[in-house]
């Protein structure tokens, strides 16, 4: 084991032993009396497979840890997060404050759920199937529950992981794809000397990489660069744009490409200088591939946190490609819901080139990807649609929030 890989491993321990909540959901009456609720045998199920994909010394070690989080949680860091979601978002809720108090008590103190979520899948209403729902914690082994009979899953999932390798197979597949420069990690090069011809500003990614960690924009001009991180933050001055492209080189590979411009019937839905993207989630039916969920995500400027990027996230009609109003309406409060109804007003009747984007992504996932699921990220210029990448372990809330909670059926 090489250096750079003794520190991600390093790395990936530290994070796991900060974790702040259990790897999955709890059901306290199991532990109590042995057995689990009827409702909550398919939340066991997804924890069962979350430790499987491990070695026996692994998963005996994980069980440990499960004892450390359950503690920390009870006696801690459930508290925090009921607190900070009612502070959050008890004042936009119908229920009265107390009630919102125990319906938190039970579910994120009872079962592990992080308080924010439940309100941000609308679950804070008396009759509301919360155990129908997967929630961020359990994300990574619901999708390997899902993917359990697919025999070249994990071949597919290194593909998906690799960028630079993701896009040469979808370029040979005649799917649209950036022009990209590949720099490997710890090459001493100029950042102006990965700039492309004719080429102005510039996106820089990891080749391995999740959420945009790491990544950032950057513009040239006469005088000096200057650019912008993931979250919004700007890169003001030449040492800036040079420190980010120093940090990103030191982490891993990283990938360059010519900034995208948005279609011009999207560009004036975002007030920020970033790409709006589509998200469409192909899914493995009886016949193969068939679109499952779709959104468009919106970057705007945060109402709350100054200099900071949050998303406007509006679902589409798989059938037709129109836009339908976001179901996150109601939920932020007053200020954030005329922030969407504006955004709406402006949007376009149907999403241009959707029938290419769905054509394109259930192909590359037919062709490409043995997998239940693949998460396929595009943005939409004038001349077509761009494939960003493509996911395997994505978040689940395109689909609850169009189709509701995966575990109802």
């Amino acid at each position: 084991m090489n250096r750079l890989q003794v520190q991600k491993r390093w790395r990936q321990l530290r994070k796991k032993l900060l974790q702040n909540h259990p790897d999955g959901l709890i059901d306290f009456s199991r532990i109590l009396h042995c057995s689990a609720q009827k409702n909550f045998h398919l939340h066991v199920e997804i924890a069962r497979m979350f430790r499987a994909r491990f070695s026996p010394t692994v998963s005996c070690a994980l069980w440990v840890l499960q004892i450390w989080y359950g503690l920390r949680w009870v006696l801690c860091d459930a508290w925090f997060s009921i607190y900070r979601a009612l502070n959050d978002y008890a004042n936009h809720c119908e229920m009265t404050r107390s009630a919102q108090f125990w319906r938190l008590f039970k579910y994120t103190l009872g079962h592990a759920i992080p308080a924010s979520e439940l309100y941000e899948n609308g679950l804070m209403k008396p009759n509301a199937p919360v155990l129908a729902y997967v929630f961020s914690t359990e994300t990574q082994g619901y999708h390997w529950l899902q993917n359990r009979d697919y025999r070249d899953a994990k071949s597919a999932r290194d593909l998906l992981a690799d960028k630079a390798r993701f896009g040469d197979e979808m370029r040979k597949m005649n799917i649209p794809v950036p022009k990209t420069i590949a720099v490997e990690q710890g090459v001493q090069k100029n950042l102006l000397d990965v700039f492309p011809e004719q080429t102005d500003r510039i996106f820089v990614k990891l080749r391995r990489a999740n959420a945009g960690f790491a990544a950032f924009s950057a513009t040239k001009t006469k005088n000096q660069l200057t650019g912008q991180d993931y979250q919004g933050s700007y890169l003001q001055s030449d040492e800036d744009v040079k420190r980010a492209w120093k940090h990103i080189l030191s982490i891993g590979d990283v990938i360059v490409q010519p900034f995208i411009t948005n279609h011009s019937a999207l560009a004036a839905l975002s007030n920020t200088k970033t790409t709006i993207t589509l998200r469409l989630v192909t899914k493995f039916g009886e016949h193969g591939p068939v679109p499952n969920a779709a959104r468009l995500e919106i970057p705007v400027w945060d109402l709350e946190m100054d200099g900071q990027i949050s998303y406007v996230l509006f679902p589409i009609n798989l059938d037709t490609g129109a836009l339908e109003q976001s179901p996150k309406r109601g939920i932020y409060g007053e200020a954030f819901d005329t922030l969407i109804d504006d955004i709406f007003a402006k949007c376009p009747p149907v999403v241009p080139f959707w029938d290419e984007i769905t054509s394109h992504s259930m192909r590359g996932h037919q062709q490409k990807f043995d997998l239940y699921a693949v998460a396929w990220d595009w943005v939409i210029t004038d001349s077509g649609p761009l494939l960003l990448e493509g996911n395997s372990g994505f978040g689940l809330d395109t689909q609850q929030m169009q189709n509701g909670g995966l575990l109802a059926d």
